[in-house]
């Protein structure tokens, strides 16, 4: 009898259900592969309607069943009301630590997952790591997959100024946070004992495949924003993912060391730190103004010039270039040259009102060569 069977337990144990166990470890799986799932679809608009699809598949299936899902409902809604109340939660966090290496600890304590089940041993938390990076896997497979069809070979003629906007921007943003996501699970997963584990050669594979894929879905940002320059020349967001996804790059590098020789959290913070000083103080250097506006007129990309962005949004450091090539300008904006040296005319205004107020000091070679175009007038 089940009276029989609890007095016959072992004294000191509790009475464990095989099944509620696995619910317990698919869990967090679940709930990340549900958060990818959801910005991947924000992301990918094809994506999305192929996983809608699938969803509405699946409930015409269902909907021809007999089934209470109000009372499914109110019973997981139950366990997870049961679990918050009859188990503890204990949250130990380490920021004092700054060494690079991770120390294998054995405290006993510290052997517990730090996941919202403290009786989770090192290799439960194995399972979920394991599970959570197979479904991810798969998913971000899917997206590449879609990517690599529709926009590393696929055609954009026939998307409007909005319609490619909505590509470009939503895409890219959503992705590139989605790579953040993507590190800071690999953070989590490899920042204690499971990096000793003596069955994780699997782990690490699924980890790498993780990361190469995530190389592959920055390929896909950066055809994205270069499909949209194609279109309407550079701007600063645009350098910026550019910029951003090179860091990216170097960051997944840096998590492939870190996986690989048992590195801490401090060394990629650190790493990484590093890398970022020295790319924006060299980036620091590059008169961007300059570059953008040159490119703009001398490329010959698929729409006109916007005049109104090269006139009111970027610096003044640009006037001398816009004064040299007027005759570009008017051949390729819907602007006419009285149009355009008014515009000049207000630019050259702003740079005198402002190197009124500016000593030798605030020297630089792009106002140089606006004095000396000024001067030369």
């Amino acid at each position: 009898t089940p009276i029989k069977m609890i007095h016959n337990f072992p004294k000191g144990k509790s009475l464990k259900f095989n099944s509620f166990k696995y619910i317990r470890l698919g869990f967090i799986p679940i709930l990340i592969f549900t958060a990818f799932l959801f910005v991947y679809g924000i992301a990918n608009e094809k994506f999305s309607s192929l996983f809608f699809q699938g969803i509405t598949n699946i409930i015409t299936f269902f909907t021809r069943i007999e089934i209470s899902w109000i009372r499914i409902i109110f019973i997981l809604v139950g366990l997870c009301i049961s679990a918050a109340i009859l188990w503890k939660n204990k949250h130990q966090f380490n920021f004092k630590s700054g060494n690079e290496d991770i120390k294998r600890r054995t405290d006993k304590r510290n052997l517990k997952s730090i996941i919202p089940y403290t009786f989770i041993g090192l290799k439960n938390e194995y399972k979920i790591a394991l599970m959570t990076l197979i479904s991810l896997n798969a998913l971000l497979f899917i997206v590449n997959l879609i990517d690599i069809q529709h926009i590393w070979f696929g055609e954009v003629e026939n998307y409007n100024i909005w319609e490619l906007k909505s590509f470009v921007y939503q895409g890219t943003y959503i992705l590139i946070f989605s790579i953040v996501m993507a590190m800071a699970v690999l953070i989590y997963f490899f920042r204690r004992n499971l990096n000793f584990y003596p069955k994780n050669r699997f782990l690490k594979i699924c980890s790498h495949l993780w990361i190469f894929q995530n190389l592959i879905l920055i390929i896909s940002v950066g055809i994205r924003n270069y499909r949209y320059i194609e279109y309407y020349g550079i701007a600063y967001k645009r350098i910026g993912v550019y910029i951003f996804l090179a860091l990216t790059v170097l960051g997944l590098i840096s998590m492939i060391l870190k996986i690989k020789d048992k590195k801490s959290v401090h060394f990629l913070l650190h790493k990484n730190a590093w890398i970022w000083y020295f790319s924006f103080s060299i980036l620091a250097w590059i008169n961007w103004d300059a570059k953008i506006t040159n490119y703009n007129i001398t490329t010959d990309y698929k729409s006109e010039i916007d005049l109104d962005f090269l006139l009111n949004e970027v610096s003044d450091k640009n006037i001398y270039i816009l004064e040299e090539r007027k005759d570009v300008l008017v051949e390729r904006s819907t602007n006419s040259i009285h149009q355009i040296e008014k515009g000049i005319q207000t630019k050259i205004y702003s740079f005198e009102q402002r190197k009124k107020d500016q000593s030798w000091l605030s020297w630089n070679y792009a106002d140089s060569k606006n004095l000396k175009l000024l001067n030369n007038r």
